[in-house]
């Protein structure tokens, strides 16, 4: 009997020393963004562009493991497929491969760059998950939602109408040259009369 409590007290003590060492469960690391914060919702239109630089931020944390791995996620409707996966190790970025939207900038913070085209309409999710060693423990970190929305048949018309008015007032040679001030001429609404016309 003696035995039996004294290999439980050892286990204990084993347990709490470990706790101690490594912790929590729960990392301090911290996935932040230049244009986005963890919980926007933005709405934006289909056929646009999801542009987000996104890097880990370890400065609240007493020890900074060298290996890290961010997933980002896309999800929409109960149905999730990975984008990228990014690997940090020991300060320096790497793209797995089939990670084409995702780029490792040369800054500072050695950001990662995530481009990818909104093709669907409805509320669309990019999730990041993040991992301090090649098999440990995910984390959902961040997550960001669109609602894309589509603009009506009528409204496409419109638009495309008074883009091929300027390129005939040889106010824009192309689609391809649209300046901020053809771009704000285009959002306003169509249907009223505007100087764009």
């Amino acid at each position: 009997m003696s035995i039996l409590v004294h290999c439980y007290t050892c286990l204990l003590l084993v347990a709490m020393v470990t706790q101690s060492v490594f912790g929590s469960n729960e990392m301090c690391t911290v996935i932040e963004f230049h244009e986005f914060s963890d919980g926007d919702i933005v709405k934006v239109q289909q056929n646009s562009f999801f542009d987000a630089t996104f890097y880990l931020n370890a400065s609240k944390c007493r020890h900074s493991p060298d290996f890290f791995r961010v997933k980002v996620l896309y999800s929409q409707e109960n149905f999730s497929v990975d984008v990228c996966n990014v690997i940090f190790q020991h300060h320096i970025c790497h793209i797995t491969d089939m990670s084409s939207f995702c780029f490792c900038k040369n800054d500072s913070k050695k950001s990662v760059r995530l481009y990818r085209e909104f093709k669907v309409s409805g509320n669309v999710s990019y999730i990041w998950k993040l991992s301090e060693s090649p098999y440990g423990h995910v984390q959902k970190k961040a997550q960001i939602t669109f609602d894309v929305v589509t603009l009506k048949k009528k409204k496409q018309l419109l638009l495309f109408k008074r883009l091929e008015a300027l390129i005939k007032k040889k106010q824009l040679l192309s689609f391809n040259q649209l300046m901020p001030a053809h771009l704000n001429c285009l959002e306003s609404d169509p249907e009223e009369e505007t100087s764009c016309d």
